[in-house]
């Protein structure tokens, strides 16, 4: 379909530029513009030429290396489409800048070629000109009606941001301790515990759901590989450091304990390591003194000994926040 559908977001055009079909496989084309992208792409590439980042030798500074410039685009991960009042659910789609995606220019080309009005794209340079593809999840024999209104629905996005701390959280429970970091939402920190994975396996492979849900020989294939993974990262007699905090609901946190992050990089052939950290809540947990949920953050990286009553050793925190985003009308 060849109608043009387009909307400005504040100077960012966007268009929707056709609905395809081959076989049975449907897919959305969206262009996009970013006018920032090539001041801010030129910007890093000079900051990396007068002041090169050395390759990083430890966790700490490879997390905190400089991130990589990406585009800035006010349509991202859609989850459906509409037109009127009919709706069609999307699967993954692909972005690819249409200078440096071959496929994107050949279908951009194709596109023109076959009369798609660009509109106000049409002003625009192809630096910072992005082409998305997203697929219809159902199977379709012909290219469904595509009259009425064009509606984009985004799924949620996740904001995060990434600081050093210096905390010491106590085993056990705490007075509420505040992360009070730049632009993140209130997290409180109410203590730690220690997680034992072995524990967690036999409760596991002794439920009645499980059994009732698996051969024997299924179940002991599955526990042998859990019992191999567990022998490698955290052997019996060990645990995983757990931080508790309080938190909105939509919020989370990830936390990197100091003894990993000056741990020297391993090399390559020695196998990815763990380096994060594993995010657990329950959304029926309690809530914490200020009303919101209790949740868990696991530390993956280093496992203490079951015995051990050390406080826990934060050196920096990522959180992360999901937001809901507006849907997108294209006329």
């Amino acid at each position: 379909t060849q109608r043009t559908r387009q909307v400005r977001v504040g100077d960012c055009p966007v268009a929707a530029a056709a609905v395809t079909r081959r076989g049975s496989q449907v897919q959305l084309i969206l262009l996009q513009y970013d006018p920032t992208w090539q001041e801010r792409k030129e910007a890093a590439e000079q900051l990396d030429w007068e002041d090169p980042q050395p390759a990083p030798r430890t966790h700490r500074e490879e997390l905190f290396q400089r991130e990589a410039v990406e585009a800035a685009l006010p349509v991202e991960n859609l989850e459906a489409v509409s037109f009127g009042s009919a709706s069609y659910p999307l699967s993954g789609g692909q972005t690819g800048e249409v200078e440096q995606d071959w496929e994107a220019l050949l279908l951009l080309a194709a596109l023109l070629r076959a009369g798609w009005d660009m509109g106000a794209l049409a002003d625009c340079p192809t630096e910072g000109m992005f082409l998305s593809r997203y697929d219809w999840r159902e199977a379709f024999d012909a290219i469904p009606d595509t009259e009425g209104p064009l509606t984009l629905v985004p799924a949620q996005r996740d904001v995060s941001g990434l600081e050093a701390v210096d905390l010491t959280v106590p085993l056990g429970d705490c007075d509420p301790i505040s992360l009070e970091l730049p632009d993140s939402p209130a997290v409180y920190v109410t203590g730690a515990s220690l997680h034992d994975p072995w524990k967690q396996l036999e409760e596991t492979f002794s439920h009645p759901k499980i059994l009732a849900q698996f051969t024997p020989e299924d179940l002991a294939k599955r526990r042998a590989d859990l019992e191999n993974l567990w022998t490698e990262r955290c052997p019996r007699g060990m645990a995983y450091p757990v931080v508790c905090y309080e938190a909105e609901r939509d919020v989370s946190i990830q936390c990197y304990a100091k003894s990993w992050l000056d741990e020297p990089l391993p090399q390559p052939e020695n196998g990815i390591q763990n380096g994060f950290c594993v995010m657990l809540w329950d959304r029926d947990a309690p809530l914490g003194p200020h009303g919101w949920p209790m949740k868990q953050a696991v530390l993956s990286d280093v496992p203490v000994p079951l015995e051990s009553r050390e406080a826990i050793q934060v050196g920096a925190v990522r959180w992360h926040r999901r937001e809901a985003v507006a849907p997108l009308v294209l006329e």
